[in-house]
């Protein structure tokens, strides 16, 4: 057991990875992450060394910082993947949940998984592993509309989840491109593609998007444009948010931006990746219907799942209330909650707003002032903690130390991770 009169490391319940991999052009692994690595107002690609204007959600390597630099990237200590090979990072805005009375809290992370696909076209190109060094983002966050028309905007989508498959068959249940406009029962995936042609020069451009291009045919695959020569695996995210844990109502789900149609959801991507190893678990990783991605020699040799359990942030994050395990009076930046048509329909806004959030260590973001005192065994049928308990499959650090406090204890414990 952790104990806390503040912060320890949190083991969160392991899900499984699983890899679908071969030459083929049809060939995927997917890295999952069992746990979110922080929530910051960080984004190191968009505002480096700066505080980022919303609240990201981030996976991937500890050594997420202000500021992207290929070798400190590399020099992390672990990651939420359980390859630790791969020692990128990748973050998209936080979902919140909004009550009737306007404030606001984080919506729980189920889980993160990040895919990588082989999808060329009909020319067959090589498909190659990032260049070192590789930035990039998809979607945008100022859209307010949806052309079907565009891979840059088809390309984020969402999944109501509902693993009873009662609505299988039911339009109003099958994937979009927009928030759901009714209750979810296992939560709702917000889903990004990546573009996956390179210039084949840039590791980043100005708007960190001109030096990647979607391929000719499709979101998720196809020939490479001339301008983009260069094939790369195609990326793709899935963020799982358990939306069920909250009534549904209309504009009640919003993101950190603001966003309460879903339409400005967007991600980023940092490389950190061992490339011989990602070039070869392109090349050489077998079919597995199974999904398990220790078959995989290129992969299995850097899997490390006590790692990836045990991950937590080393580099200095915003000093602030996040709203995790928390209620907030808006949201963090003071972004205003929009409707459909762009207008505020909160107090908030970003007139005359001044930034004055600084840094502090990750140990520090907790509630209340609490203090780690380190881990502990209890003797069999002892229980050292007796007088509130709380179970939370997506449980963390903050919520459970907020609980307590709420309680009136001072003094909390965490086990098992959930």
């Amino acid at each position: 057991m952790s104990f806390f009169t503040t912060y320890s490391s949190l083991l969160l319940p392991l899900l499984a990875a699983t890899v679908l991999l071969s030459s083929s052009t049809d060939a995927f692994f997917i890295l999952s992450h069992p746990k979110t690595l922080v929530h910051t107002r960080l984004d190191p690609i968009v505002n480096p060394g700066q505080i980022s204007g919303h609240m990201h959600n981030v996976v991937g390597a500890n050594s997420f910082n202000r500021s992207y630099d290929l070798t400190l990237q590399r020099e992390a200590t672990c990651t939420t993947s359980p390859v630790q090979a791969d020692l990128s990072t990748y973050w998209a805005p936080q979902l919140y949940y909004q009550a009737e009375n306007g404030s606001l809290t984080i919506v729980p992370t189920a889980f993160v998984q990040t895919y990588y696909l082989n999808r060329n076209g009909p020319k067959k190109q090589k498909i190659k592993a990032f260049p070192p060094g590789l930035r990039m983002l998809a979607g945008d966050p100022k859209r307010t509309t949806f052309n079907a028309s565009l891979f840059t905007n088809t390309a984020i989508s969402f999944v109501c989840l509902d693993y009873a498959g009662g609505h299988d068959n039911d339009p109003a249940w099958a994937q979009r491109n927009s928030f759901f406009e009714h209750d979810c029962p296992d939560g709702q995936r917000l889903q990004i593609n990546f573009p996956s042609c390179w210039n084949g020069v840039d590791l980043d451009s100005t708007d960190h998007k001109s030096h990647m291009s979607y391929p000719i045919q499709n979101v998720d695959g196809g020939d490479c444009p001339d301008s983009h020569p260069i094939q790369l695996v195609s990326l793709f995210y899935e963020f799982v948010y358990q939306t069920n844990l909250y009534p549904y109502r209309e504009g009640a789900f919003v993101l950190a931006t603001g966003d309460t149609t879903g339409y400005g959801n967007h991600a980023d991507f940092a490389d950190g990746w061992d490339t011989t190893v990602l070039q070869n678990a392109i090349d050489t990783c077998p079919d597995d219907t199974s999904g398990n991605i220790e078959i995989c020699p290129a992969l299995a040799a850097s899997i490390d799942r006590s790692k990836q359990q045990a991950c937590q942030p080393v580099n200095e994050v915003v000093d602030e209330d996040t709203g995790l395990g928390t209620w907030l009076s808006s949201l963090p930046g003071n972004n205003p909650v929009k409707d459909s048509s762009g207008q505020a329909i909160n107090s908030a806004s970003k007139t005359d707003y001044t930034e004055t959030a600084t840094f502090i260590s990750p140990a520090g973001v907790l509630p209340g002032g609490w203090k780690a005192e380190g881990c502990f065994t209890e003797g069999i049928g002892a229980r050292a903690l007796q007088g509130f308990s709380l179970v939370n499959e997506a449980m963390t650090i903050e919520i459970c130390l907020n609980a307590c406090k709420a309680e009136g204890f001072a003094f909390a414990g965490l086990e098992f991770g959930k």
